[in-house]
């Protein structure tokens, strides 16, 4: 075989390479040039170092491309305690005490503690507007003498206002106590005024010599202010303070804001405390922004056409070929490769936002789970990877507990800074997702201090998942049905009786105090959650429904658990307030004996009904004797016998007999209402033949489904 390295102009050389397995040489061809459109499939190759060294570059750029590529975030700070390293400024000295508290006045009549460096809150290039939400604890201290004064003692409030609003170098407060020139123009506060209570106006939100904490949240969807005040140490008969307000910052706030604290001491020195702050907004700073910028990118597109145009030069300074038209095939052969790797960053780019929104392949086409649920105010969408992390992806040992539908872990959110915990619903359970969708919709609007506070959910990768505060007590039933141990004794009577009116107070919220009805269809102690405080909170909302105050029932299969579910529901299909307040009852029954609803008795071999037993109890004169044995006489009997009436009144078998939970919490109260005496053996439901609904009711024919009828807890 002969090799030959001279040009000609009359042939082209073309090399086809060979690899032989025998001998290893390469066959060179030649080609007549008539015959080169046919073969321009195969170019003439660059020297490999060359080829080398410009796709190591290529690939740099494209990696520093997609490095920057923007990402969802968002940006806040945590403040469990303070210090002096902290970045909070105040006009004029800043105290700090020894708990790591943040005193608002020291010695001064007025004073500003802001975050030191601004916040965003809308963006008029992109249109966007923060989603906020900040938590924090305080304290207020009065004077020895103050109470019985009735003049004010100052307060304070936490302000937004414009980031030039002030000389951050001087120590001139923001003065959010009257309208004088110290007022920023533009300006939003929630103000905290210490007066007595004959006092207060209108518009504020007054506290008492107490810790407290606060929650103020703003939805951009809906332009609703959300203000949450609550006792840290809360009695049982003590309510949250909720106000709503709504207003666009975008006509109130400029594009960056200070976030802090404005305090007066009023008449009188009043020591007012921040133990912690913590706040968070969707927004990122424009400057911190992933966002691919011209400047970034000019540098290496350069570099790259430098080594491009040095190798093709090169190549075409030795003189191999036809100048003219190796330098049109690279030409067009460059702009082929330069659209291809193009298109793919945009591809990436879409792929990513698609993932972001939340898209799921398994998601009903036209259906848009993120629209739903931001119509409530409060909770958001996190991220799968986000709760994966909180839950060391969802470690066995993280576990707290079983459902029908999943599992719940505890999760630690590392932004926040707090506990939660997750329910992860099972992806294979149509059922589940159906209960998923409910409980999102349902609870996130809700707001008492007796309900399990939803704070997210997420359906990304075939997974539903609820995000809810930690309630670090657990279930009613652990407490309830657990043997006693040293370290964890009996629920002690006090707190049971607390448990009964708490849930009753829930109850009376969701039928009656909220904008429309909602049936729970599923209460039982496995679904009353206790907090550090042991106050009741009623959760898992994925059985409830909303009906109309004056229906008053749901038409619906049979769902729930036996032993709680009331008799009329088997016999009708339909679930209404009466049959919440029949779970109630039941439940009522078991705080105070400590017994199961069903019980099965191992000598008799035979299922034992809680709600019977009770009542031939009561018959025989007896009702003291069903107490809970492991209380050792340690309970008020008075409070005793009316829990367990109330239960046995709440639980009738017929419907028409039981009260509404207002009256059921009167009675609790030992108020006006009088229990009706009741037979001395238990009454047998009757039911009334089954007409045909009229047309344009919600009632229907009854129906035998049992899909979420349980017999566990």
């Amino acid at each position: 075989m002969k090799f030959s390295n001279q040009p000609t102009r009359k042939f082209l050389q073309r090399v086809n390479v060979e690899t032989l397995r025998k001998d290893g040489f390469h066959k060179l061809t030649q080609m007549p040039s008539s015959k080169l459109k046919v073969c321009q499939s195969n170019p003439p190759p660059f020297p490999p170092k060359i080829m080398s060294l410009f796709f190591l570059s290529s690939l740099a750029f494209f990696s520093f491309f997609l490095a920057r590529v923007p990402t969802s975030s968002c940006i806040g700070f945590t403040f469990p305690r303070f210090d002096s390293e902290s970045a909070i400024k105040s006009s004029g000295n800043r105290s700090i005490a020894s708990d790591g508290s943040l005193q608002l006045t020291d010695g001064q009549p007025a004073a500003s503690t802001y975050y030191a460096h601004p916040i965003p809150m809308w963006r008029a290039a992109t249109n966007e507007t923060a989603n906020f939400s900040t938590y924090f604890e305080f304290s207020v201290s009065f004077p020895s003498g103050g109470a019985a004064n009735s003049s004010p003692f100052g307060g304070f409030a936490f302000f937004l206002a414009p980031f030039d609003s002030f000389d951050h170098g001087t120590s001139n407060p923001i003065n959010l106590s009257n309208g004088t020139s110290t007022s920023p123009d533009r300006l939003l506060a929630v103000e905290f005024d210490s007066f007595r209570a004959n006092s207060i106006s209108n518009g504020t939100a007054a506290v008492n010599n107490d810790s407290l904490a606060a929650r103020i949240s703003y939805t951009a969807i809906s332009n609703l202010l959300v203000v949450l005040v609550e006792e840290l140490k809360a009695s049982p008969n003590s309510s949250p303070l909720n106000l709503t307000y709504r207003v666009d910052l975008r006509k109130v706030l400029p594009d960056q804001v200070l976030v802090g604290f404005s305090a007066t001491n009023g008449s009188a020195a009043v020591l007012q405390r921040i133990t912690n702050w913590n706040f968070t907004s969707d927004l990122e700073p424009e400057s911190k922004k992933s966002a691919l910028k011209l400047w970034m990118v000019a540098p290496a597109i350069a570099l790259i056409l430098a080594l491009f145009l040095a190798a093709l030069i090169l190549y075409i300074w030795r003189g191999e070929g036809s100048l003219r038209t190796k330098i049109l095939y690279w030409i067009i052969l460059s702009v082929e490769k330069g659209a291809t790797f193009a298109r793919r960053p945009l591809l990436w780019c879409r792929l990513m936002r698609r993932r972001r929104k939340g898209e799921d392949g398994n998601l009903s086409s036209g259906e848009s789970m993120d629209d739903e649920f931001s119509t409530g105010t409060g909770p958001r969408r996190f991220s799968y990877r986000e709760l994966a992390l909180a839950t060391n992806n969802f470690s066995e040992k993280r576990k707290l507990g079983q459902g029908g539908f999943g599992g719940v872990y505890k999760g630690f959110l590392v932004r926040s800074g707090s506990e939660v915990a997750v329910k992860k619903i099972s992806s294979t359970s149509k059922q589940g997702r159906k209960e998923y969708s409910s409980e999102v919709k349902i609870i996130s609007r809700l707001r008492h201090r007796n309900l399990v506070q939803l704070l997210g959910w997420c359906h990304e990768r075939g997974e539903f998942l609820l995000v809810y505060e930690f309630l670090p007590n657990g279930s009613l039933d652990r407490h309830l049905f657990r043997r006693p141990t040293s370290s964890s004794p009996p629920l002690p009577w006090e707190i049971r009786y607390n448990v009964a009116v708490g849930l009753a107070k829930a109850l009376l919220y969701l039928h009656e105090e909220w904008e429309q009805c909602v049936v729970h269809r599923d209460i039982k102690p496995s679904n009353v959650m206790l907090d550090s405080g042991f106050n009741a909170k009623l959760g898992d909302f994925g059985l409830a429904r909303l009906v109309d105050h004056q229906l008053g029932q749901h038409a619906t299969g049979v769902a729930g658990t036996l032993g709680y579910l009331a008799p009329e529901c088997f016999h009708t299909g339909k679930a209404s307030k009466e049959s919440d307040v029949y779970s109630f009852g039941v439940v009522a029954l078991e705080i105070a004996t400590g017994r199961r609803a069903v019980e099965h008795d191992k000598e008799a071999e035979e299922e034992v009904r809680l709600l019977e037993w009770v009542w031939d109890m009561n018959g025989k004169g007896r009702l003291i004797e069903a107490v809970d044995r492991r209380l050792e006489e340690q309970f008020e009997e008075a409070q005793f016998e009316r829990l367990m009436l109330v239960g046995l009144w709440c639980a009738h078998p017929d419907q028409a007999q039981r009260p509404s939970m207002r009256e059921a919490i009167q009675a609790l109260r030992f108020e006006a209402t009088a229990i009706p005496s009741l037979p001395k053996t238990m009454p047998v439901p009757v039911f009334q033949p089954l007409v045909p609904a009229p047309q344009g009711s919600i009632s229907s024919t009854p129906t035998n489904t049992f899909g979420s009828l349980t017999t566990g807890r």
